[in-house]
């Protein structure tokens, strides 16, 4: 792991690394190495082929829960987890407020 980055290679992450990524102090990086390309390359093949197959993947293609049954345009489907965590964050106010975060995960906020 470089001293800036958490490297995302198919093991468990730190908490230490989960919270440096989120107050920004290091940056998230996906792995080159070709074992872990290789894998990652299966599962968007498996997804590519899935979509054919059926025609719609639930929570890729569709919406979730009680609006499973609602297609998502393949020109949105990238935005469809921005939306949700967006959505489930509503309301949240200063606890989504990135000073408000560091203050937690340092440990200061009681």
């Amino acid at each position: 792991m470089s001293e800036h980055s958490v490297i995302v290679d198919g093991r468990f992450l730190t908490i230490e690394d989960i919270c440096a990524v989120a107050l920004r102090h290091k940056a998230l990086c996906l792995s080159d190495e070709p074992i872990f390309v290789t894998r990652i390359n299966k599962g968007s093949q498996f997804v590519d082929a899935l979509l054919q197959k059926q025609g719609y993947i639930y929570g890729v293609t569709t919406g979730y829960g009680d609006s499973c049954d609602v297609p998502i345009p393949l020109a949105y489907v990238n935005d469809l987890s921005t939306h949700l965590y967006t959505f489930h964050g509503c309301g949240l106010g200063h606890y989504f407020d990135e000073s408000q975060n560091a203050r937690y995960f340092s440990g200061t906020l009681k």
